[in-house]
């Protein structure tokens, strides 16, 4: 698991929710959709009264389920955000991100999937060119390595565990035993995960550590 200090996430201009004071914390989910598994992931996360922010990707639409799946998901209380067009490195196009994420919203926006102003880039790599209006750059406190096979961190996780802290978690069927003894473990401890807030508004010039710094985020 990896561990991204925020004095770190301030610095590059992300998103970072104020902490509560109560045994919360907020919960992501990339890589989706992914059909049933994310269905899955929604019974698991009705059981344990959990909610999330998805960041899902274009590439994985699918015409005949993704409205259906996504409906389900709103009802629920969780919100969308975008994870790109499709998981490749932004590093690989650079200069051509903006309208790549631009062309995604407006192609989940006529498929009648609305997104929250939130954006987390595959890998989390950054080209120093996030700062747009009308998106909210989001990076983490805990990644898990979910997304491999075989692994183990739910104990782990919930001993390092504060109010406040973004966990990343992904969206595959290989690690939902973990899933289910973290979500378990923890809604027996206290917590409580619930999505990002979003109704701070978009966040147009990052998130700077003076006023100095903010004057040059300025598009």
């Amino acid at each position: 698991m990896r561990r991204l200090p925020r004095f770190f996430q301030r610095l590059v201009g992300a998103y970072v929710p104020t902490r509560p004071q109560s045994r919360l914390f907020y919960l992501t989910i990339d890589d989706g959709p992914q059909g049933s598994t994310t269905e899955q992931i929604l019974d698991l996360l009705a059981l344990y009264q959990a909610k999330a922010t998805f960041f899902w990707l274009w590439s994985r639409y699918e015409a005949r389920h993704t409205p259906a799946l996504a409906a389900r998901l709103l009802a629920e209380g969780h919100t969308i955000g975008l994870h790109g067009d499709s998981h490749i490195s932004p590093w690989r196009h650079p200069f051509s991100l903006k309208a790549k994420l631009h062309q995604a919203k407006l192609l989940w926006t006529n498929a009648g999937i609305p997104l929250a102003p939130l954006y987390r880039p595959p890998y989390g790599h950054l080209t120093g060119l996030e700062r747009w209006q009308g998106w909210r750059l989001v990076l983490w406190d805990w990644l898990m390595p979910d997304y491999l096979y075989h692994t183990t961190w739910a104990d782990t996780l919930l001993l390092r565990l504060r109010a406040g802290d973004i966990v990343v978690l992904h969206e595959r069927r290989w690690g939902l035993a973990e899933w289910r003894k973290f979500l378990s473990a923890a809604y027996a401890s206290g917590w409580r995960a619930m999505a990002l807030p979003v109704e701070e508004g978009p966040q147009l010039y990052g998130y700077s550590l003076s006023p100095a710094l903010d004057r040059l985020c300025v598009e």
